[in-house]
């Protein structure tokens, strides 16, 4: 079936209907950030399946048709593509109900912010009772929060539809120019360009933002900790303490790997030995009774006073002078 697109108030619902009841049960949508996205993968992640299921690949209009007779809605939509300079893009959008359904960078945004995560992040892990409980109420007040956020970075939202991801619009292509909805998408892309921004600073910004989300069950977060060596090197550094064995550990066992970084330095231990951790970096009481010019013996054996009052303490016959040849 060949998709054309009818320029006088001809949606692409009539097409597909003039197909017959293939399509009765489909989703459909445009493709564009800005341009129209050719050769795009569509995925969707519904309440059930809740894996990737049903895909398209998009046309050159950035047009795609997706069967959707074997899912439960709402599902979450992504789109793997190529960038102008080849580098993989992804851009992600919700679907509440049948037909269209875009993929752009605004919807990219709004789902962020229903969530109040990342959209890759929304979409990676799925939370299907929380998409089954999307309301609408809850869709419209991510547009306005959205639509409020664009306001301000510059972008003219006048021509920018109630219904960024269920209207159908005309994205730019080599043949032809895009409308209305295209030019917010361009200006979009423009706005962040100057200064200086990507679509994700845009997404950190609006996922923070206050509106009707969904409380996505939290997955565990995924920190960046400094590498073991970098904390070797500076045990200070923000994360080492998630990184470095425990005091209690290297105590036990200081041969474990940044130990060094964890124990308390020789010197500080020979000047106050009952430091934690001190117990593993001065030389054991037996050592050092057998050679007392060890580093760290003087704050291991016994003062020079107590032998001579008690001298079978343990350690004193490194201490008191030896009495051979007397």
């Amino acid at each position: 079936m060949k998709l054309r697109i009818l320029f006088i108030g001809t949606l692409l619902v009539s097409t597909l209907t003039a197909c017959g009841n293939d399509h009765e049960k489909a989703i459909f949508g445009i493709a564009a950030s800005g341009s129209a996205i050719a050769g795009g993968k569509v995925s969707l992640k519904c309440v059930a399946p809740a894996i990737a299921s049903s895909t398209a690949i998009t046309a050159g209009d950035g047009s795609f048709v997706i069967d959707v007779r074997d899912v439960t809605l709402p599902c979450l939509m992504r789109l793997d593509y190529k960038d102008d300079a080849g580098l993989p893009q992804q851009l992600h959008s919700v679907a509440m109900g049948l037909g269209n359904n875009n993929i752009t960078p605004v919807t990219e945004l709004i789902l962020a912010n229903i969530t109040q995560r990342s959209a890759t992040a929304a979409f990676d892990g799925l939370d299907s009772l929380a998409i089954q409980g999307l309301t609408a109420a809850q869709l419209d007040a991510a547009i306005f929060t959205v639509k409020d956020y664009l306001s301000k970075l510059g972008v003219s939202t006048a021509n920018l539809s109630a219904d960024p991801i269920g209207t159908w619009f005309v994205a730019k292509t080599a043949e032809r120019s895009g409308d209305y909805m295209d030019a917010v998408l361009e200006d979009l892309k423009s706005r962040l360009a100057a200064k200086g921004n990507t679509l994700s600073n845009a997404v950190d910004e609006v996922k923070r933002s206050p509106s009707g989300m969904l409380y996505y069950a939290d997955p565990p977060l995924t920190v960046l900790l400094p590498s073991l060596t970098a904390c070797i090197s500076d045990p200070t550094l923000a994360g080492c303490t998630a990184v470095l064995p425990p005091l209690a550990d290297c105590t036990l066992n200081p041969t474990l790997a940044g130990c060094t970084a964890v124990l308390p330095p020789l010197a500080d231990c020979t000047l106050n030995p009952t430091l934690a951790g001190c117990t593993a970096v001065l030389p054991p009481l037996a050592d050092c009774t057998l050679i007392p010019t060890l580093a760290g013996c003087t704050a291991v054996l016994p003062p020079l006073a107590d032998c001579t009052s008690t001298p079978t303490l343990a350690g004193c016959t490194a201490v008191l002078p030896s009495m051979e040849g007397t």
